[in-house]
């Protein structure tokens, strides 16, 4: 009875310290990253080649995240993501986010190679405060709560998504960034300017898998 007992108690202890209790969205960054598994797991394996309409659709009911994801919207952050003048800091910066939220974009990607685990987290739980009790619209409040989820989930797995072979540069410097933050970041800001935070979900896996693929 005793070992039953320190096992639960181990289980509850491990389950917290590995969820965000107090972000409302919190379930979109485990489900998004248990997406991006299943999805680089198959590419790696030679299972899907290209975002073709037949695997958006058949991904679309085998992926524990729900979003809007069609062939304009993968189009769209794919070209862009992969362009060879792509810039992150100026997507960020003409996104329609609030600046708050735009200061988040950029220090959830770089931060990953700077601050260990621990502190990252404290500052993601910390923003998610932040964020919640600023005077963004709840639309925009979702989609930034959504993106802290993701990366605090990410955050749990750095070793494997949080690589920084990725570049950033704007006015107070260039540096590495995770690329995986930064194409799961990029392409949300791509899709919620298209139709707003299911699309946005939609952007972040496609620019999720482009990222951790980089």
């Amino acid at each position: 009875m005793k070992k039953i007992l320190l096992l639960i108690v181990v289980f509850f202890c491990f389950h917290f310290s590995n969820a965000q209790e107090n972000n409302p969205f919190k379930q979109v960054g485990i489900d998004y990253v248990a997406s991006l598994k299943i999805i680089t797991k198959d590419v790696k394996a030679g299972k899907i080649k290209d975002f073709s309409k037949e695997a958006i659709e058949a991904y679309s009911q085998k992926l524990p995240l729900k979003a809007a994801v069609n062939m304009d919207l993968v189009s769209k952050v794919f070209s862009s993501i992969k362009a060879k003048d792509f810039d992150f800091a100026k997507l960020v910066k003409e996104s329609s986010f609030s600046e708050s939220s735009k200061d988040f974009f950029v220090i959830a990607s770089v931060n990953p190679g700077k601050l260990d685990p621990k502190k990252m987290n404290q500052y993601l739980i910390n923003k998610t405060d932040e964020i919640k009790n600023s005077d963004a619209g709840d639309d925009e409040k979702e989609m930034v709560l959504s993106f802290i989820s993701i990366a605090y989930q990410l955050n749990e797995m750095s070793m494997e998504y949080n690589r920084s072979n990725c570049y950033i540069s704007g006015p107070e410097g260039s540096g590495p960034i995770s690329c995986t933050v930064a194409g799961a970041i990029g392409g949300g800001i791509i899709g919620w300017g298209i139709c707003g935070p299911l699309c946005g979900l939609g952007g972040v896996i496609v620019g999720g898998i482009i990222g951790s693929l980089s």
